[in-house]
């Protein structure tokens, strides 16, 4: 008889009974980074096999977190994954107090008791201080991310620890944007 008559379930009332709107929101402020393409994909994608929706967020050039997260609040999403981008103390302890589970992807912050999920970026600077040595350069340079970026700031630590290990100095050292 449903089927018949066209019946389907309103996601957003039953989101108002069950307390929970079955979305995660994503913010991305490198949109256009291929690296960031594909995680939307494998982040959606994982996401609906659990049954979940993504709303994403999309952080412009110039605008900050601060500016687009609220909106996510709004919509009284499940969790929020943010990518590349600072989370304020205070932005963290609102998410926290409303009960939204946030988890940063690819930065961690040492001011803020939120999840993260990053990679070990001292280890890579280390090993691409070590591939470059190992290779016969001796005029090496760094090009450097985002000045605050835990991502750069690891990187940078690691790879500069590595050649000074090594007993070699940096010829150059230039900031850029990945």
């Amino acid at each position: 008889a449903a089927r018949k008559l066209g019946y389907r379930p309103n996601a957003i009332a039953r989101s108002l009974n069950q307390r929970s709107t079955r979305i995660i929101g994503i913010v991305l402020i490198r949109f256009m980074n291929p690296f960031y393409a594909r995680l939307l994909q494998e982040f959606t994608s994982k996401l609906q096999g659990l049954g979940y929706w993504t709303l994403l967020l999309n952080v412009q050039n110039g605008a900050e977190l601060e500016e687009v997260l609220p909106m996510a609040l709004q919509y009284q999403v499940d969790g929020i994954i943010i990518t590349s981008a600072q989370l304020s103390s205070q932005l963290a302890d609102e998410c926290a107090r409303l009960g939204t589970p946030v988890v940063l992807f690819n930065r961690y912050s040492l001011e803020t008791k939120v999840h993260a999920v990053c990679c070990d970026n001292v280890a890579g600077g280390r090993m691409v201080a070590d591939a470059l040595l190992d290779a016969g350069h001796s005029r090496i340079a760094y090009i450097a991310g985002e000045p605050g970026s835990s991502t750069n700031r690891d990187r940078e630590m690691g790879f500069m620890e590595r050649l000074n290990e090594r007993g070699m100095s940096l010829y150059a050292r230039a900031g850029g944007d990945y």
